[in-house]
């Protein structure tokens, strides 16, 4: 593709002074003869023509300067990082820019000066390689991608699938092609679906006075995290809310988005909602945000304890958000992440499960630390180990750590998989937002 630049002083011509500083090209072989008539000089009269390389650009532009009374030069180019192939060149004329007069090897007596032929000229052209891959930007592949995607199907299983389905070896279809598309018509329906949600909320606001939510939007416009809480959630938090059981969970909407609720446990032991979000992804931030619209949602009153699986932007959010909140992590992720990761030392060592669950049992802190100092060196267990790392978060899931605050009862974060099971008999991954909340 060419844009062009061009500013002419006047109409006199500079071919003699051109070829003596040779930036003409002059080849032996015959070139094709280009005509350039006063209309087709007009500025934007080359902008968007296409050439089959940068070669064929140059000679073009070479034959333009001719023709117009200047000679041309290659200014700059850019290469891609990975492949080093040049994707953008910049021509200009052999007068651009101007001559640096503060060299100090210019101003050495035995230097030859020459005459000052930079005069600042503004004439050039860019020329960008495009690329040849287009099927991607096709309605037809669009179509396909997107049928695939509400159907819930990844972007590298679509990818593969669309690929297989074209069977050419030639402008196939990127993981990362297909994870724009995917990208980008989300947001398109995002914006619809964001304004439904709106409705939704102010209609329960109209109902409930006590009903609470939150958006966050992108600088597009987009949905980014919703939060929201009724009247009843939040009289319920009020009374039950020591402890709160956090998770996440993908699939419950068209959109793929994590639905994150906040459950706890009343007096007859049934689970109950407190509130429920939907995020844009699970990092610290979305969490940040989360947490803080939760307290605010909640008369910045803290629980007390705050169960969740072992997802470190999560702890880090909590960390921030709710300093004296005691974090615990879910027992039965701990579990599975031991038969994870022990094997090795359980193969190896007869006597290590043995040892292992006697060390996990520790009635008091003391006796913990003590059978770890022996745990440690007869398995020669280092600091960066798994079991190592988990050591030092021992005040977030070890039982003789955890005796002296409340967590009614609970050491698992079963109730929030129990919630999703239930939201799974009403929704699925193509409900719609305003349908699910």
């Amino acid at each position: 593709m060419l844009s062009d630049k061009n500013n002419y002083e006047g109409e006199h011509t500079l071919i003699d002074e051109i070829d003596n500083n040779f930036y003409l090209v002059q080849d032996g072989e015959e070139k094709e003869s280009m005509s350039f008539s006063n209309e087709s000089a007009n500025r934007y009269s080359f902008i968007g023509r296409i050439f089959d390389n940068l070669d064929v650009a140059y000679d073009f532009y070479n034959e333009y300067g001719l023709s117009r009374g200047f000679g041309i030069r290659r200014n700059q180019s850019y290469k891609h990082k990975v492949t080093n192939i040049v994707y953008t060149s910049i021509f200009v004329c052999n007068k651009q820019g101007y001559k640096n007069m503060n060299d100090k090897r210019r101003l050495r007596d035995d230097i030859q000066r020459r005459c000052i032929t930079r005069t600042g000229c503004m004439a050039m052209i860019q020329v960008t390689c495009r690329s040849h891959s287009i099927f991607h930007r096709s309605k037809e592949c669009k179509d396909v991608v997107t049928l695939l995607s509400n159907s819930g199907i990844k972007p590298s299983d679509i990818t593969k699938a669309v690929n297989a389905l074209r069977g050419s070896e030639k402008d196939r279809l990127t993981r990362v092609q297909c994870s724009n598309i995917v990208t980008n018509e989300r947001k398109i329906n995002l914006g619809k679906e964001c304004h439904g949600i709106i409705m939704h909320f102010q209609e329960k606001a109209e109902l409930d006075q006590e009903f609470y939510f939150a958006m966050e939007l992108s600088t597009d416009g987009t949905l980014r995290n919703v939060f929201w809480a009724d009247g009843r959630s939040r009289s319920s938090f009020c009374q039950f809310g020591d402890v709160v059981v956090f998770d996440t969970t993908y699939r419950t909407n068209k959109f793929n988005l994590p639905f994150a609720p906040f459950v706890g446990v009343n007096h007859h032991g049934k689970s109950i909602l407190f509130g429920a979000a939907l995020l844009e992804n699970e990092t610290e931030t979305s969490f940040i945000w989360l947490f803080k619209q939760f307290l605010k949602c909640m008369h910045e009153c803290p629980p007390v304890s705050i169960i969740t699986d072992q997802d470190l932007a999560m702890g880090k959010a909590i960390a921030k958000v709710f300093p004296k909140t005691r974090h615990r992590f879910c027992a039965w992720h701990i579990q599975k992440h031991i038969l994870e990761h022990l094997q090795p030392l359980q193969s190896r060592y007869d006597d290590f499960e043995e040892t292992f669950n006697r060390w996990l049992k520790s009635q008091n802190v003391e006796d913990f630390e003590a059978k770890w100092v022996e745990v440690k060196n007869k398995y020669d267990i280092a600091d960066d180990s798994w079991l190592g790392n988990m050591y030092s978060l021992r005040h977030q899931w070890v039982k003789s750590y955890l005796k002296d605050t409340f967590f009614a009862g609970m050491t698992s974060s079963g109730r929030c998989e129990s919630m999703h099971s239930f939201f799974d008999g009403y929704v699925n991954s193509k409900t719609m937002l305003n349908e699910f909340v």
